[in-house]
């Protein structure tokens, strides 16, 4: 089976979803003054969101946005994996938009 990817409509929409996390990520560090500028940066902030929010999720949620970044420059994903990783993407975002939205930041529905 070929990887999934190579489609331009899920690439452009992976690309989408991989800069939200990254994007609420840095609006999260920012909030909590926590550095924000490397991988590791972003590890040790979800870090600190799975102690302080208390769900063990997270981290899978985060792995699975770090396995579909490295897919994007390796594309070695099968489309069930994908889906499966890009699933558990959109509840990182979701769950970061939540956590930012109780810190006071009202989010915009426009795209």
């Amino acid at each position: 089976m070929k990887p999934y990817h190579n489609e331009v409509k899920r690439y452009r929409v992976i690309r989408i979803e991989e800069t939200a996390v990254v994007s609420l990520l840095n609006v999260v560090a920012e909030l909590c003054k926590w550095p924000h500028y490397s991988h590791r940066d972003y590890l040790e902030v979800m870090e600190n969101l799975v102690d302080e929010m208390k769900d063990e999720n997270l981290t899978v949620y985060f792995a699975s946005a770090e396995r579909l970044h490295v897919n994007f420059y390796h594309n070695f994903l099968r489309r069930i994996s994908f889906d499966v990783h890009r699933r558990n993407a959109l509840k990182l975002i979701e769950k970061l938009k939540g956590y930012v939205s109780s810190l006071g930041v009202e989010f915009s529905d426009r795209v």
